[in-house]
């Protein structure tokens, strides 16, 4: 039999919930095969199998969803579906007693994961490797900064504090510096077109060097020298030309007081004199 438009379903009406006067064995067995349970009275949970999971997803997997980059505004179909789900949520009172207390339910109420880690809890370890590794496509990424960029600023920052961005308040000095450095390093980086004169130079010379070492937690190094030269390209406008920056400053002076020779070039004397820079570097080696 081929069904057509127009035609009736055979389960139009039809209930799997046993005190229903609708109640049909076809119905409650369909459900108890596809969802794992009878669905009971209207927003009872209903439990799908592991086994329906998958072939669920394997059916889903690579198919594009018919309404995608559809809206109401613009497809009759989509205006049509928007329509008879607010006529459904309309005539029914407990519908729209759940969609009035939207939102509202968990208030209050302490979160099932609260406390629990990858290390305490098969559940979490379980949701981690799920997401781990999940690859985002540019358009999911683009999809994301849209919605970002939509949001007030309090909502932002609502959002970042329940993500653990507005923590840092909680950390040392020291764990925060460690934190910072470490998020730094994450980020690629293209060396300054100073770095690389310095690096031009140093190269010239026969003389090994490393970029970008974090040392002492406090401090990513433009350009290390083993064992304990370190060398910083800062330009003019970033690092405060000539008077130099107080941070600047009292990383200089904590390298120091930990054993390493420290030399600060500004960008303008890098670039109208590297050979002048890169012979006070060559001198303190020849010590």
């Amino acid at each position: 039999m081929v069904f057509k438009k127009g035609d009736t379903p055979w389960n139009k009406d039809r209930s799997a919930d046993p005190n229903s006067p609708n109640y049909d064995l076809r119905v409650a067995k369909y459900v108890n095969t596809h969802i794992g349970k009878p669905s009971g009275t209207l927003g009872k949970t209903w439990e799908w199998s592991d086994e329906s999971r998958k072939t669920q997803s394997e059916r889903m997997m690579g198919n594009t969803p018919w309404n995608k980059g559809l809206a109401k505004e613009t497809d009759s179909r989509m205006k049509k579906s928007a329509e008879t789900l607010s006529r459904t949520i309309n005539s029914d009172p407990q519908l729209l007693e759940i969609r009035s207390n939207n939102g509202k339910t968990n208030v209050g109420r302490k979160p099932w994961n609260e406390g629990l880690t990858k290390e305490n809890d098969s559940r979490i370890v379980k949701y981690a490797s799920k997401l781990m590794g999940v690859p985002k496509t540019q358009e999911h990424r683009e999809k994301i900064r849209t919605m970002r960029l939509a949001q007030s600023p309090e909502e932002r920052t609502r959002i970042g504090r329940i993500g653990g961005l507005a923590s840092m308040a909680k950390l040392t000095p020291e764990e925060r510096s460690k934190r910072a450095i470490y998020a730094f390093l994450k980020i690629p980086k293209n060396n300054t077109s100073i770095e690389l004169i310095m690096q031009n130079q140093l190269n010239d010379h026969k003389i090994k060097f490393t970029t970008q070492i974090p040392l002492l937690g406090i401090t990513v190094v433009d350009i290390f020298i083993e064992p304990s030269i370190c060398i910083y390209a800062d330009g003019n406008y970033w690092h405060n030309y000539p008077d130099g920056t107080k941070t600047d400053k009292i990383k200089t002076k904590h390298l120091e007081n930990a054993g390493y020779k420290v030399f600060r070039f500004w960008g303008s004397e890098i670039r109208n004199d590297p050979d002048q820079c890169i012979s006070k570097i060559l001198e303190f080696i020849k010590k």
